[in-house]
């Protein structure tokens, strides 16, 4: 779950959404040293949060924070039975998808502190076997269009400055250029230079919780029970 904190609310939105705003950018991005990106990693740049989708069903409360728990915050050791489960799921249908949310994953796990599931993904890229050139490339596409994704569901206008977390500071950088991210309106941003062959039209859904502090696991399932399923147009140029 991506969680925006804004003035009122907590806008939630599913990391599989956030997912398939970064392909929908992916499937969009042209440049003059990119000048189109495969349907294959658009797919895999997609899919690669896939595993997340059962989990964000359903918000789980943080009982030292009484708000529900966000992708950064839920427990590692339930975020890494996400990762392998997401990672076993994309193996199953594309090895180059799996080769690259293995990559992306294995970053965010200490090995030192979780060598079983470092162990594992290492094992599983050798057996996978992808072309080491694509595999990098399409690593550092991903790694970049996914903060891309998540600054744009973080980052819009009338969240909360105070609560964005310090690495959305970082700037998207893609095949050595910095693109600038510039919000117009409420739903409508651009990148500054573009790399875009059109603007992206994404359809975004959310849901608004109230900012208030949940009692326990059963309000915040009855406020998330009560919230309206939203959807707006977001436009990126």
């Amino acid at each position: 779950m991506v969680v925006q904190p804004r003035t009122e609310a907590l806008r939630c939105i599913a990391q599989v959404v956030h997912g398939r705003l970064s392909g929908a950018i992916a499937a969009a991005w042209s440049t003059a040293s990119r000048a189109t990106v495969s349907d294959r990693l658009v797919d895999a740049i997609a899919r690669h949060d896939d595993g997340w989708a059962p989990v964000d069903r359903t918000p789980i409360i943080d009982p030292r924070r009484s708000v529900p728990y966000d992708f950064m915050t839920l427990p590692v050791d339930e975020r890494i039975a996400i990762y392998a489960t997401g990672i076993d799921a994309l193996e199953a249908s594309d090895p180059l998808a799996a080769t690259l949310a293995s990559m992306h994953f294995s970053a965010f796990v200490d090995a030192s502190t979780h060598p079983e599931f470092a162990a594992r993904e290492a094992a599983r890229r050798e057996r996978l076997a992808a072309d080491p050139a694509t595999a990098a490339d399409g690593y550092g596409l991903l790694q970049q269009l996914d903060l891309l994704s998540l600054l744009l569901c973080l980052r819009q206008p009338g969240s909360d400055a105070d609560a964005w977390p310090r690495w959305s500071r970082t700037p998207v950088r893609v095949d050595g250029v910095v693109h600038t991210l510039e919000w117009h309106t409420e739903w409508e941003a651009a990148l500054v230079p573009s790399p875009l062959r059109a603007p992206v039209v994404f359809e975004l859904a959310y849901v608004d919780l109230p900012r208030t502090p949940f009692e326990s696991q059963r309000a915040l399932l009855a406020a998330w029970d009560a919230a309206p399923r939203m959807t707006a147009t977001l436009m990126l140029a």
